[in-house]
């Protein structure tokens, strides 16, 4: 991974509870299995490790962006990180 800087300084408790309890754009919900098999072949590929949210919650700097997808004409859909409700 490269590090990110955003214009936000670091979030609250408070606030990365909302964002986890908003859920994934309305989009992730209208493609469960697509978003299930892309997730567990990166697992797989060890370039993702799914950590429970109490083991990382603390950690500095930490923010949350829930995934969502978008449709692509004739090829599978892309998923992105949406960032677009963060700021």
């Amino acid at each position: 991974g490269v590090p990110v800087n955003f214009k936000h300084g670091s979030w609250s408790q408070e606030r990365l509870e909302e964002a986890l309890k908003r859920g994934p754009h309305k989009s992730a919900n209208e493609h469960v299995q697509f978003l299930t098999e892309e997730f567990v072949d990166m697992i797989n590929k060890e370039q993702w490790v799914i950590l429970p949210y109490d083991s990382v919650k603390d950690l500095p700097g930490l923010t949350l962006s829930p995934p969502g997808v978008i449709p692509q004409r004739d090829r599978r859909p892309r998923w992105i990180g949406d960032y677009t409700w963060s700021e």
